[in-house]
């Protein structure tokens, strides 16, 4: 039984013998007027934490995804900065990295946004045929939900002691230090800000959004489910559920970049 706008009281799709002249005319009615709004994707601006001028030049601080660092590389990384971000992300043990991430909050290291926003993020970099390209993305809060939902979609396996540990150090230190990385096809609204950016470090350039409005970008990823994939990083993605199908357990939302090349 569905209600079609404008027609009262409902319509129903029904058929019975000498009425199907009548009531077919009332179905066709109900299948033009009656539009069900496709899916969104849960997107929202967050309240970020981010490094303070106390913590140093911000090249010390950053570092490539945990599971990109190689043991050299995590040395040379953590003897940059006691600060460095490899601290949070690949930490000795999960109780060392919830310490330093509360004890730098109390000394003013990292510090909390005051007010939730959306980030643009504009990356430029030189692909592997050589050709320098700029690749811009928003930075958002995305709901932790079953891939069923076909919010996002998965395009590799992920194993299990893999995800526990990534869901180990979130119950511990109770914050997403890393974003997983989605690609959506479609445009993205987003100019240039011509102020200078909050953050500028290794040829990435990050602006806050105060007044961005979320809501296309979500109706976008709802129309072509068919066509976005969860680029990397399902481990950050699957963790805050547990691996699980009900989205019940852990931190309900992890970072999104959703991204369009250009």
């Amino acid at each position: 039984e569905g209600r079609v706008q404008g027609l009262t009281p409902p319509v129903r799709n029904r058929f019975a013998g000498g009425e199907r002249s009548a009531r077919s005319w009332h179905c066709q009615i109900r299948r033009r007027a009656l539009v069900r709004s496709p899916p969104m994707a849960d997107l929202k601006p967050f309240r970020a934490v981010r490094y303070s001028g106390a913590a140093g030049p911000a090249a010390d601080l950053v570092a490539p995804p945990y599971d990109a660092v190689t043991p050299d590389e995590r040395d040379r990384l953590l003897a940059c900065s006691p600060y460095n971000v490899l601290h949070l992300t690949l930490p000795e043990s999960d109780a060392e990295a919830a310490r330093l991430y509360r004890e730098w909050l109390d000394r003013g290291i990292l510090v909390r946004e005051d007010e939730p926003s959306s980030w643009l993020l504009v990356e430029d970099y030189v692909g592997p045929d050589g050709i320098a390209r700029e690749r811009r993305g928003i930075v958002v809060s995305l709901a932790a939900e079953p891939y069923e939902t076909g919010h996002v979609l998965p395009h590799e396996r992920t194993y299990a002691d893999t995800r526990q540990g990534r869901r180990s150090l979130l119950e511990a230190t109770r914050v997403q230090p890393e974003p997983i990385f989605l690609l959506l096809d479609g445009p993205l609204d987003a100019e240039l800000p011509a102020r200078t950016p909050e953050l500028t470090v290794d040829g990435t350039r990050l602006w806050r959004l105060e007044d961005f409005d979320l809501a296309p970008l979500a109706a976008l990823a709802g129309r072509t489910a068919d066509r976005r994939v969860c680029g990397q990083r399902h481990d950050r993605h699957r963790s805050p559920r547990g691996g699980r199908g009900d989205g019940s357990a852990g931190p309900g939302r992890c970072r999104d970049r959703r991204i369009r090349r250009h």
